[in-house]
């Protein structure tokens, strides 16, 4: 039987000033970020102790925003700047538009964090051909912008991941290199193992494919509104059509690359409409498709990849709009919680505890995206 604890804790709402909130303020985390896609407001709320904030925002920003990996900073691309938003005073900052990673060309790739949330870089492409691409840092204590180094032969999307406090993957097409924000060196980087990659026979038009972080775990599911519209635009499908395709299926498969095993996971006759896994590939939530789906068995199921166990969590059902898509649930970096987006709201599912809490009402809506704080306890790493 499912647990509902209804009860919302006290909401205080802020609104930002010239001095920014008083950096007296203790969070205890985790911490969940939710943005209006478009712009207008941002709405922050810490789970520990249930207070929640919303700011208005003056610019119109995109729906894309990242952490630092300490969760004291989130970047945001507006449509004039580039814009870090600090816990420690709830200020705004913005990068000039005139600076060299300030532009919001298109030929510039998303910046990415490095491990101690010191550096932002930004990777340019210098011209059209995306022959040359420029590196560049934005130090977010000084404001200092430098350019670290250019690279011949990399693609528009650039720096890739730290793989170390010190050093930065990029490359393109097969090669890889990494810099050294230290000693400044570069030098070839070589995958210690393949890179996983899906069975041959999961790359159909009518099936989604997902991979978890760890690149461990692989899921799929028969879309069922792809298949609607191949049957609607059949001639964008000539390839593979409705009637070439493979035979719809329902629940999902999973593909574990270290051991190479595919299982399917039956879900008594039910289409899905979503599959989000977590972090480390060790759960995956499915969401079921509600045209489909009888009103008793509807909502949002758990499977536990280890134990091989599949349990619903909610009757909830999953929020999909026709512009943005599908609303997905999405775990916390410690894959203990699990945020539901639902007409009603967010609602926080605690796989421990078994119980779940509704997040403040300035969630709701079908334009609010929702994402989790890296950092789990402010009382054990405070931002400064």
């Amino acid at each position: 039987m499912l647990m509902k604890n209804k009860t919302l804790a006290i909401i205080i709402t802020l609104f930002l000033t010239s001095v920014g909130l008083n950096a007296q303020t203790q969070f205890q985390g985790p911490i969940v970020v939710g943005m209006l896609i478009g712009g207008g407001k941002l709405t922050i709320q810490d789970i520990g102790t249930f207070e929640a904030w919303t700011i208005p925002l003056s610019d119109s920003y995109t729906p894309d925003y990242t952490w630092s990996p300490d969760g004291c900073h989130i970047l945001f691309r507006g449509v004039t700047n580039w814009n870090i938003f600090s816990l420690t005073d709830f200020t705004m900052d913005q990068i000039p538009s005139t600076s060299e990673v300030g532009k919001l060309t298109e030929s510039i790739a998303y910046p990415i964090w490095d491990l101690d949330s010191t550096l932002l870089v930004f990777s340019i492409s210098s011209n059209s051909s995306y022959t040359a691409t420029e590196f560049y840092t934005y130090d977010v204590t000084s404001e200092d912008i430098n350019l670290a180094f250019e690279a011949h032969n990399v693609g528009p999307s650039g720096a890739i991941k730290w793989v170390s406090e010190t050093e930065l993957l990029y490359g393109f097409e097969g090669n890889y290199y990494t810099w050294n924000k230290i000693t400044s060196e570069i030098e070839n980087y070589f995958f210690s193992s393949p890179r996983s990659s899906y069975p041959a026979n999961w790359y159909l038009p009518f099936y989604i494919t997902t991979q978890s972080e760890s690149q461990s775990v692989a899921t799929r599911f028969f879309s069922v509104r792809h298949y609607e519209a191949a049957l609607a635009r059949p001639e964008e499908y000539e390839e593979f059509g409705p009637t070439e395709s493979a035979e719809p299926q329902t629940g999902f498969d999973i593909y574990l690359s270290e051991t190479n095993e595919i299982r399917h996971v039956d879900m008594l006759d039910q289409y899905l409409q979503s599959l989000t896994i977590s972090p480390s590939g060790k759960f995956v939530v499915a969401a079921t498709y509600y045209r489909t789906t009888p009103e008793n068995i509807d909502g949002i199921y758990l499977y536990d990849i280890e134990s091989d166990t599949l349990s619903r969590i909610s009757d909830f059902i999953t929020l999909i709009d026709s512009e943005y898509g599908v609303y997905e649930p999405s775990f916390s970096s410690d894959e203990q919680l699990l945020a539901v987006p639902t007409i009603e709201g967010y609602d926080v599912y605690d796989l421990a505890s078994k119980t779940s809490i509704s997040l403040s009402g300035e969630f709701a809506g079908p334009y609010m995206r929702l994402s989790w704080s890296p950092n789990m306890d402010y009382q054990v790493n405070p931002c400064d």
